[in-house]
């Protein structure tokens, strides 16, 4: 009797299974964690970088000041880059942070400003900061030109269309769009590609643009070949030179 119930004990095929299988499912749940959590620090460290790289920003665009004589100021207040308004800004090493003299591997954010010149000759400056992630060596991220066109305001969001076809990729959901004219800021809510391209945003200012309307928006546009959003925050503030 005890030598046949030694040969009985053990575990089952059936059993086997099952306790691999439910071993697999814990595995794959704990694998899960692992990528959330990555994107979970990665976030909550760049919106604690962000504010710090801003006032960096401000800082030295205070410090450097602007050049009101610049032929480059637009008319009628639109925008302009800082860098080609201020000539004593010239190192491009002052846009990345830090920017002290470290490895490049150890800038990791970058900074670029947008400014409107809303007191006239030696006036007030309404600056606009994006600060942005860097992807490695590649260029700093930097906002460009993109023209759109109003096709619905009210109700419920603003939806703009853009008109250059070459620049369909600039804007993706969580863009910040910064209005060349009236310096109003917008966030992306969604976009359709199926109906003409339609960009629907949510605007984050009072002002709100008429249907009809045409005109440029600021943006930094994700990297060639990506569809993730470099940029990590935008302030404003207005500036007294």
């Amino acid at each position: 009797m005890k030598a046949g119930a030694r040969k009985n004990c053990g575990f089952s095929l059936v059993e086997v299974m099952i306790a691999t299988g439910i071993l697999t499912i814990g595995f794959a749940f704990i694998a899960g964690v692992f990528p959330v959590g990555i994107k979970l620090v990665a976030s909550a460290t760049e919106t604690t970088m962000a504010p710090i790289v801003k006032q960096e920003a401000f800082a030295k665009i205070q410090l450097y000041g602007v050049d009101f004589a610049s032929t480059n100021w637009p008319l009628l207040g639109r925008g302009v880059a800082y860098n080609e308004v201020s000539p004593a800004f010239t190192d491009p090493d002052e846009y990345d942070y830090p920017s002290a003299p470290v490895t490049a591997d150890d800038k990791n954010y970058s900074w670029s400003a947008i400014c409107r010149d809303v007191g006239g000759a030696g006036g007030d400056v309404q600056v606009r900061v994006f600060v942005s992630r860097k992807a490695g060596s590649g260029a700093r991220p930097m906002p460009v030109k993109v023209n759109i066109e109003v096709v619905g305001s009210s109700p419920g969001p603003v939806v703009f269309e853009i008109t250059e076809t070459a620049k369909n990729d600039f804007i993706v959901p969580g863009s910040k769009l910064f209005s060349d004219g009236s310096g109003a800021l917008y966030t992306v809510v969604s976009r359709d590609v199926l109906a003409g391209d339609v960009v629907q945003v949510e605007v984050e200012s009072e002002i709100s643009p008429s249907v009809g309307g045409s005109g440029d928006m600021w943006v930094v546009p994700p990297a060639v070949g990506g569809s993730r959003n470099p940029c990590i925050g935008v302030y404003q503030r207005t500036i007294t030179f």
